[in-house]
């Protein structure tokens, strides 16, 4: 793996690919305590401020100081909290192909904006059950245009007598991280307290 770049921000120790300032990101997880660890530790992690929209109110940002918070129902909420956003921010958006409009060309609108400034747009689904063995056609069915994305992940945990695996799949990353492409493993007990307090 090359050197890190000045903006690349590492969720938590042992995360396997980092995330880079500036990028359009989709991902799906296969359960809440993966959703949780990767959600939060990379909010905690964010240098600058980061801005978390869903529709409804699940999350809990307890605990996170730099974040706001809001609720969208459709993707025009979203391009005005991207149009609002601090230069540097990280936006997460939580449940992102519920919302409504949400569609091929909106994934267009929302890349053509990020790209305009200095923004990190993460987008995540939590669905009720995933095809794990074609994840492919699960991206392009949740995400539309997946080409458009910087990184594509997928991820899911596993416990075993009170430890916590991660499984990560990264089908998609910015050129630099191309050697980690496939499939991780690694622990998140650590990232896991964190969270939990």
């Amino acid at each position: 793996m090359e050197e890190g770049h000045s903006s690349d921000v590492l969720p938590f120790e042992g995360f396997p690919v980092p995330i880079r300032q500036g990028t359009l990101s989709a991902v799906i997880f296969s359960d809440e305590t993966a959703e949780i660890v990767f959600v939060k530790s990379l909010i905690r992690a964010w240098p600058g401020r980061a801005v978390y929209l869903e529709p409804g109110r699940r999350f809990s940002g307890q605990g996170l100081d730099n974040l706001s918070y809001g609720r969208v129902y459709d993707v025009e909420a979203v391009y005005e909290e991207v149009k609002s956003a601090a230069e540097g921010s990280l936006i997460v958006i939580s449940g992102a192909p519920l919302l409504r409009n949400f569609a091929a060309d909106s994934v267009m609108s929302l890349r053509a904006l990020l790209d305009e400034g200095d923004l990190t747009v993460v987008m995540y689904h939590l669905p009720l059950s995933i095809n794990e063995l074609d994840l492919a056609s699960e991206f392009r069915r949740y995400y539309h245009v997946p080409e458009l994305m910087d990184y594509l992940l997928a991820m899911r945990t596993s416990s075993y007598r009170g430890h916590y695996r991660m499984s990560l799949t990264v089908m998609r990353a910015p050129y630099d991280f191309v050697g980690l492409l496939g499939d991780h493993v690694f622990s998140v007990d650590g990232a896991l307290r964190e969270v939990l307090g």
